[in-house]
């Protein structure tokens, strides 16, 4: 119920209503013409995380080629072998086995991707699987599938 502020005289020679509640229809009201409500805009397409994170992921992969910060790609079924060092940004979506090093660079591990070798780099992001030591001078980054 909804009460403004009056003294109880006055609250007994109004009679109290709802917020909710409409007043009962007059005989002008139900002469007006009734128009039909307009349907609701259709909601737009809603993505599923899985579709987001993809998504996501793409786009940060082209800004960071575009911007030059992507010095080195491993693709999904790619499979190498051997001594990779780099400087920038070196992502890992295929298969690399050896050894990762970099004194200022960054180690991207994706989803998909598999590591088998002892990594010695500036930052690493691990959302992947890394099977060896990682020594990382500033941070790693462990995502929610490493």
């Amino acid at each position: 119920m909804f009460r403004s502020d009056r003294k109880q005289n006055d609250k007994q020679a109004a009679p109290e209503t709802s917020v909710n509640q409409t007043p009962a229809p007059t005989w002008q009201q139900t002469a007006q013409a009734v128009e039909p409500t307009p349907a609701p805009p259709a909601a737009a397409p809603v993505q599923t995380p899985a579709q987001s994170r993809a998504f996501s992921e793409k786009d940060a992969m082209a800004r960071d080629i575009k911007d030059g910060v992507l010095n080195g790609f491993v693709g999904n079924g790619t499979v190498m072998s051997g001594e990779a060092v780099f400087k920038g940004m070196l992502r890992v979506d295929g298969n690399l086995t050896g050894r990762v090093s970099s004194e200022d660079g960054t180690l991207l591990v994706g989803t998909n991707g598999q590591v088998d070798a002892n990594v010695k780099v500036s930052v690493a992001t691990i959302h992947g699987t890394v099977n060896g030591d990682i020594v990382a001078s500033k941070r790693i980054e462990l995502g929610r599938s490493a």
